[in-house]
Formats: structure tokens, sequence, C-alpha cells
């Protein structure tokens, strides 16, 4: 294999194959998610995914081998890939990128550096707290002090009064509501309060598994979706996926309690404006619920399912991957060679995301057609 062919030469950048390479200060190699070797830049504090690959790249990166030594030292050991040397480049080209190369990254035109920064930060933040150790240790505090079969009997019997309560309201009620009677004052400050709470079980949840939250506030999710929001990034250290799934699903099981609380409230309380208001609350909590499992934006539920996958990155991967195949495109160098079994995994994923996706819009599209229906 000629490390100078024209294919590689056209793709590759010639400071990264002449100068020594070596990492910048400050980033680390830790043991991460799914038992994964990753690089935290303290300085930005971003973890980076290594492949195999990527790690025995890494550990010839001493600041002695030129990025042509690199592969010259490894292309026997992967010589049945016969474009190595343009998968040593890419992750080259992904080293320098994220600055944490020797070599400082390329100067980028300005449109293209705020679409990358967009697609790298798809939330607009306005941090509201930047620790959150005080209350959710005092929470921890009072949890850790129930006995541990307490605590799981206590979680389950919890999760089955909500569903049958909200499941009893809609055979009772029928779902009929009397918008007139609805206080809408009260329906937005419980609504505020409860998106609080979602945000407060996620932190919960990751300080018991002892990692901290970075900062916590209200964000735009793509720039126009209102959202509260806890940075949870750290949560990459945890090395088990169990305890990245319960993280993720937190926030939708207080959502579920919530509204299971106001379906027994709405149930119990006369007819009325606390009846009517209640039984909303309810409904819009499960809404939450099930718009939160949308695998095709970066939701609870997907974050559950990515981790249940042993996966990171799903999402991009996977609907790259489906539509490099359906377009009969050249795939890119990090999905090529993949086992089978992951192959079905992204297949798999962007189909149910998709089926997923179209049923909860056509969903929404009749509840609302049956709302100003109901209206008019």
């Amino acid at each position: 294999m000629l490390i100078n062919n024209a294919q590689v030469q056209s793709h590759c950048d010639e400071e990264l194959l002449v100068n020594p390479l070596y990492l910048e200060e400050g980033v680390e190699l830790l043991i991460g998610a799914n038992e994964e070797p990753m690089l935290f830049d303290q300085h930005n504090g971003k973890y980076i995914r290594l492949s195999k690959v990527g790690l025995e790249i890494f550990n010839l990166m001493d600041g002695a081998n030129t990025g042509h030594d690199i592969i010259k030292k490894l292309e026997g050991d992967y010589a049945k890939y016969s474009n190595f040397p343009e998968i040593v480049h890419v992750f080259f080209s992904s080293l320098r990128k994220a600055d944490v190369l020797n070599i400082k990254p390329l100067p980028e035109h300005q449109v293209k550096r705020v679409m990358r920064r967009a697609a790298d930060k798809p939330m607009l933040r306005l941090p509201l707290a930047k620790s959150l150790n005080k209350t959710t240790d005092a929470l921890l505090h009072i949890y850790h002090s129930i006995p541990a079969v307490l605590q799981k009997i206590t979680l389950y019997v919890l999760f089955f009064c909500a569903l049958s309560s909200f499941i009893l309201l809609n055979v009772t009620a029928g779902w009929q509501i009397v918008w007139t009677s609805v206080n809408w004052i009260l329906l937005a400050c419980v609504i505020i309060f409860h998106l609080i709470v979602h945000e407060m079980a996620h932190a919960l949840v990751t300080k018991a598994y002892g990692v901290n939250i970075r900062e916590a506030g209200v964000a735009l999710l793509y720039y126009f979706i209102p959202v509260a929001y806890v940075d949870r990034t750290d949560t990459y250290r945890l090395k088990s996926k169990k305890s990245r799934i319960h993280i993720a699903l937190a926030g939708p099981y207080s959502d579920l309690l919530a509204s299971g609380l106001w379906a027994g409230i709405a149930m119990l309380a006369p007819q009325g404006t606390v009846s009517e208001t209640a039984q909303l609350i309810s409904f819009m909590q499960i809404c939450f619920v099930l718009s939160n499992l949308n695998l095709l934006l970066p939701t609870d539920g997907y974050h559950a399912v990515e981790a249940a996958a042993g996966e990171l990155s799903l999402r991009k991967r996977a609907l790259t991957y489906l539509l490099h195949v359906m377009t009969f495109k050249k795939l890119p160098a990090y999905l090529n060679n993949m086992a089978k079994q992951r192959k079905a995994v992204y297949v798999t994923y962007s189909l149910v995301s998709l089926t997923y996706f179209f049923c909860l819009l056509s969903a929404f599209l009749f509840l609302i057609r049956n709302v100003f229906g109901n209206m008019g």
C-alpha cells in the first residue's frame, strides 16, 4: 500500500503527515462509557471517543512520530483496510478540529464556523445555577436514610399507582374537559414547577452515581424550542449502561408520577376548576413523557436507548449510515468495516425512530383538530 497514492493525497493535510504529533497539555486519557477509551480536554470540557485504531494511533503520538511514521508503523497490522491511510488522516483531522493537537486548527469561513458550532451545541443556553450539589446532597441524604429494600418497593409502587391513576381517570372521565373551567395561570405555574422537578430528578440520579452537574438553566433547543436542562456531560465517565439508563429515565419517571398525582386530584376533587385543571395537567404530563421518547431528537428516551445499545453518537451514525445506503453513496471512513450486528442496530434504530416520529406527529395533529373542534 503506497502512502502517497493519489486518493489519499487528495484528502491529506500535509502538516499532519510531516510534523511530529502530540496532544496539548490538559488532555487526559480515561476509560469511560461502555469501557471505551476517551480523551478529555480539561480546557473546554469535551470528550472524544477513541476506537481501537484510534487508541493505537494515540499511543504513538509521543512527539517523536510524524503522521507518516504512524501510518508506516500500523499499516502492516491493518493491511485488510485498503483505505487505512485515509482512516488515520480522518482521526488526525478530528483531533485537530477539536483543538487538542499541537497543530492548531485550520481557519474556517465564518459561515462554516457558525454552522459547525450550532451543530455541536444545538441549544442556546442561559445558565441559572453552576452547581446543584447542596440540593442533591440533601435529598440523597434523606433517600439513603430509607432501607434499600423499601427504596425499590417505593419506586415500583409509585410507578404503578401513577399509571393506574391516569388510566382510571381517562376511563371514568373519557377525556372531556370544560375548557372555560381551566385555571390557565395555575396550569402554567404547575407545568413550570414540574419542569424543574424533571431536571432535578436527572441531577439527583446523576449525583447518586457520583457525577457532578456542571450547570443548570433554561435553553432553546435548536434555537426555538424552550426547554429546561441540566448539563450532565460528565456522565460519559460512567462505564455501566445501567447507570446512564437510570439517569436518562429519571426525568420521564418524575413526569409519570406527576401525571398520576394530578389524575388522582382530578378524580377526588369536586367537578369544577380544580378538577378540570388537574385533568389537563395530568394529560399534558403524559404528553411530555411520550414526546420525550422521540428518538430522532436528543431526548431522554434517545439517551436511554443509546446507553442500552452501548453506543455513542447513535443518532448521527445510524441516520448517516441509512442515508448513504439508501442513496448508494460511499460510506464515511468511520462507518466502513462495521460488524453486521452494528449495522442491524443502526437500521433498526433509524426505522423505529422515523416510524415513532410520524405516529407522534399524526397523534398531535389529530389532538389539535379535536381540541379546536370542541372549543368551536
